[in-house]
């Protein structure tokens, strides 16, 4: 019976163990599905050969979080097998399954609960700020907020409104769009400020309400 509540044990661990990973992947600019699928492919040693992957190898921070669950992982299921072999050595009274089996049934609705993740994951990222972890916003992220936002390129031609005007000068900022960067050229004006002038032929890369660039763009 102790190999078995030692098995349902390193269970709940590596379930704590990915959902910390997962928060400290969301730490790093990584929304909270490829984080958390992320986490769960280093942590099994499956899955993790997609696209995303990049994202992961090129941040040396993930690549830390990564290479932990990698470690925690292979450690983690030859104790749970261990566990389960001398388990199948016992004698198992049929309460004692029952209550293995209630058990694992309320952690499963426990960890269902998007409110009580909500404040799991609040309490590690609260926890992982303390030691100085920053937690990094991307654009990427960002764009997940609303599906009605995103990214585009406007070209100024000769008849735009903005043409020969300043950023300060035209009405971008009051429509509420915001200019990441100007494209002049060759030339790239990244964090462009109030008083940069936009010529003809600049190509200007918003941020905005897709509607709303449409309509701006005609």
């Amino acid at each position: 019976m102790i190999a078995l509540f030692i098995t349902v044990f390193i269970f709940i661990l590596l379930a704590v163990i990915v959902e910390v990973a997962t928060t400290a992947l969301r730490m790093t600019g990584l929304d909270i599905r490829t984080a958390r699928f992320q986490a769960m492919s280093a942590l099994t040693g499956t899955g993790f050969t997609t696209k995303e992957s990049e994202l992961i190898t090129d941040d040396r921070q993930r690549r830390i979080i990564v290479m932990s669950l990698m470690i925690i992982g292979p450690i983690g299921f030859v104790t749970i097998l261990t566990s389960i072999l001398l388990s199948a050595r016992e004698h198992v009274m049929l309460y004692q399954l029952l209550a293995l089996a209630i058990l694992a049934f309320l952690l499963l609705k426990l960890s269902k609960s998007r409110k009580l993740m909500s404040i799991f994951h609040k309490a590690i990222e609260a926890s992982l700020k303390k030691r100085h972890y920053p937690r990094k916003i991307v654009l990427e992220e960002v764009l997940q907020l609303d599906e009605n936002f995103g990214v585009c390129e406007i070209k100024v031609d000769k008849h735009s409104k903005i043409a020969d005007k300043t950023l300060a000068q035209s009405d971008i900022k009051e429509k509420g769009f915001i200019v990441l960067a100007i494209q002049r050229g060759e030339e790239l004006i990244s964090v462009p400020h109030a008083n940069d002038k936009i010529l003809i032929d600049d190509i200007l890369v918003i941020f905005g309400n897709l509607k709303h660039l449409r309509d701006f763009a005609r």
